[in-house]
């Protein structure tokens, strides 16, 4: 069994492109990447480390912290050889993941054409 490291703290955590770009085309798609990184920066230390995943959000990739800002953003971590902790996405509250959107729209449309097909052998 591998051992956690201890929690981080906000100062030493840095911001990946993905945690970056993620915040601005979530949040404030107005800004240009290098404001988005500088207001997801100045929130980091409004954040709380925390093991696990808020409850909006999942964890499939079984990421060892989050930071969490006001319940309303997390940030997966992972611990980097060269950067320390290292945010590789950032998650919103009540946005649901586009590989998440597409298993629910490939199982809807699934169920629509089995209606079609029991509808059209009715007919018959």
């Amino acid at each position: 069994m591998r051992s956690v490291p201890p929690p981080p703290r906000p100062d030493e955590i840095s911001l990946g492109e993905a945690a970056v770009g993620h915040y601005r085309d979530e949040v404030k798609p107005s800004l240009d990447l290098e404001d988005a990184e500088r207001e997801l920066t100045r929130l980091l230390g409004e954040g709380v480390v925390q093991a696990d995943p808020p409850r909006w959000a999942s964890n499939p990739h079984g990421r060892p912290y989050f930071l969490v800002i006001a319940d309303t953003f997390a940030l997966p971590l992972i611990r980097d050889p060269r950067r320390g902790w290292l945010a590789t996405a950032c998650l919103v509250a009540g946005q649901i993941r586009p590989i998440d959107r597409a298993k629910r729209n490939a199982a809807a449309a699934q169920r629509k054409s089995s209606k079609r097909a029991r509808r059209r052998t009715r007919l018959r």
